[in-house]
């Protein structure tokens, strides 16, 4: 069950029109994450190598701009 802080995360980007939903989920756990760890590093805020490289990927991502 999502606790509060996850809800308006949620309620904060799930509109956001990044061309695939799969995305819209990324971007939101990224979120999350970050919200909840805002002063470590990438990987330390993902919890793990696997999850910082789709991180990276997401972020690198070109299909779609800080606009959307």
């Amino acid at each position: 069950m999502q606790d509060l802080f996850s809800d308006a995360i949620m309620d904060e980007f799930i509109q956001a029109q990044l061309g695939d939903q799969r995305r819209t989920r990324r971007l939101t756990r990224l979120a999350e994450a970050l919200a909840r760890a805002p002063d470590a590093s990438l990987p330390a805020a993902t919890g793990s190598w696997g999850q910082a490289c789709a991180a990276y990927r997401f972020f690198a991502h070109t299909d779609f701009t800080p606009q959307a």
